[in-house]
């Protein structure tokens, strides 16, 4: 995973549409999601492709500030009241291409009937 250093400038430039929620609220965005997304690796290796991580950051990063409260233009609500973004349908996309049907990834395992199922 590239440096917050780098994930920066990298968010700046493919999310112009939050230039307006200032530095700070997406250095603390990013450095959660870093947090989130578990740098990239679990116990077993890494959880993304080479070069999905920092994606998965930003896309989960830009999620997070959209749902701050400053962030409600950028707001997909559902017919059943739930609400989304679509940074965050993206990257929930990311992670069913990198899970699969079974295989646990960031600590969750993605069939119920495996037995170590850590999920909710």
């Amino acid at each position: 995973m590239s440096p917050l250093a780098t994930l920066i400038p990298m968010f700046q430039a493919r999310y112009p549409e939050f230039n307006a929620a200032g530095l700070a609220q997406v250095q603390a965005a990013i450095q959660d999601c870093m947090i989130q997304t578990d740098n990239g690796t679990s116990a077993n290796g890494p959880v993304w492709p080479a070069g999905w991580d920092d994606l998965a950051v930003l896309k989960l990063a830009a999620h997070t500030i959209a749902m701050s409260p400053g962030g409600n233009p950028m707001r997909i609500k559902a017919a059943d009241g739930t609400v989304t973004t679509t940074y965050k349908q993206e990257y929930d996309r990311m992670v069913a291409q990198v899970a699969g049907a079974a295989r646990p990834i960031l600590g969750i395992a993605t069939d119920p009937n495996y037995p170590w199922n850590w999920g909710p």
